[in-house]
């Protein structure tokens, strides 16, 4: 059931995740593509598509409620300040790299609407940045999946070996217990 529910919205999930929780969903789907449940470059697209989704609403967001937003993200987030600052001197870093500025995308996107930020120069550096992203955390989800895969590959060969040792590994302390308990008995 949970195979053709994948298969059937798997995508739509991953699009609306992406919006939500983006880290966390962009590797769940790679794991999930390792499995073969999805095709890791839809779910990649749908994760860019996604993300660029986001950054956009949040952009138009800042430009078109300006001031009034910003002084209510101000009131509640105490990085608002010092993102401005950053955006002022660095803000093409910043913009290209937020995706991997956890806890201050929204902000930057946001900051960067609000404050005159140049429209294009926005949408290119977000695409960017974007697509760098999902590369980097898309990899080490495929690449955890596959380490993940080939333990328990390896598990599985050997598992007399890993129940044997366990099991002595198990008496071992059981005797050991036993001993030091024995040796700090009072009275005997």
């Amino acid at each position: 059931m949970l195979e053709q529910l994948l298969r059937q919205y798997g995508y739509l999930v991953v699009y609306l995740g992406t919006l939500v929780e983006p880290d966390a969903t962009l590797l769940a789907s790679t794991l999930l593509s390792h499995r073969g449940y999805m095709n890791i470059a839809l779910v990649w697209l749908f994760c860019v598509l996604a993300s660029l989704t986001s950054s956009h609403v949040f952009f138009w967001l800042g430009r078109r409620r300006g001031a009034v937003f910003l002084e209510r993200v101000a009131k509640s987030s105490k990085h608002y300040l010092r993102i401005r600052d950053w955006l002022d001197r660095h803000g093409t870093l910043l913009v290209l790299f937020s995706r991997f500025l956890w806890g201050t995308r929204i902000i930057i996107c946001t900051a960067s609407g609000a404050t005159g930020f140049n429209r294009a120069r926005f949408a290119a550096l977000d695409a960017v940045g974007v697509v760098v992203w999902v590369t980097v955390i898309g990899t080490l989800g495929f690449a955890i999946a596959e380490f993940i895969a080939r333990l328990f590959t390896q598990i599985h060969q050997h598992i007399d070996v890993i129940a044997i040792a366990l099991v002595a590994a198990a008496l071992v302390f059981d005797l050991w217990g036993r001993r030091k308990a024995m040796r700090s008995t009072p009275g005997e």
